[in-house]
């Protein structure tokens, strides 16, 4: 995030718009923005088909294996780990759908 254009859009200086942001939310906006992405993607990987690389690059990483550490230090798992339980809670729901007709 480039704060110097994200403060002039505003009509602020870098110093007021980061310590503004941070009197408001409690957080620096980058840690603010970071966290949107993350939760943005763990709701991605829960809901959809998509793969973990297009989410990540979706939300912003140019590095997928930069996304799965900061997802790991953030959420305590990897964003594989997410989709993968996704997946197999699919399938159980399927599973108990068909067998109880």
């Amino acid at each position: 995030m480039d704060h110097r254009r994200t403060a002039r859009r505003c009509g602020l200086s870098e110093k007021r718009l980061k310590a503004g942001f941070q009197k408001e939310f409690g957080k620096p906006v980058y840690r603010y923005l970071q966290l949107a992405r993350l939760t943005e993607a763990k709701r991605m990987l829960a809901e959809t088909d998509r793969n973990v690389t297009e989410i990540s690059l979706e939300v912003g990483y140019t590095s997928t294996s930069h996304f799965a550490r900061v997802f790991l230090r953030e959420f305590g798992v990897l964003p594989s780990a997410i989709k993968s339980e996704t997946r197999n809670s699919s399938k159980t729901r399927r599973h108990l759908i068909q067998t109880a007709w």
